[in-house]
């Protein structure tokens, strides 16, 4: 079961969707419609980016060029400063 749906538009104008409760987390590539999933380069229609606590609650921004992934971890609040390309590689190579 999936309880937050968040949207994310990064500079380049893509847009993504971060969601996912239940100890999961996922990313999906929206297109520009926001109607419909885009397959990321690889053909994968979502990513797995859980981190390791995590409960629920995905949320996605950007400042001064650093992406902020931050999500609720039993009953707390985590902030991950980390560009979203270094989050994302650690998942895809796995």
């Amino acid at each position: 079961k999936n309880s937050v749906l968040i949207p994310f538009k990064d500079d380049d104008g893509k847009h993504y969707m971060y969601y996912g409760g239940w100890k999961h987390c996922n990313i999906v590539q929206l297109s520009d419609d926001l109607l419909s999933l885009v397959p990321f380069d690889d053909g994968e229609t979502f990513k797995e980016v859980t981190p390791d606590k995590y409960v629920e609650g995905p949320f996605v921004f950007k400042r001064n060029d650093i992406y902020y992934f931050m999500w609720s971890e039993e009953d707390q609040i985590t902030v991950l400063p980390m560009p979203l390309v270094i989050l994302l590689s650690v998942h895809l190579s796995e």
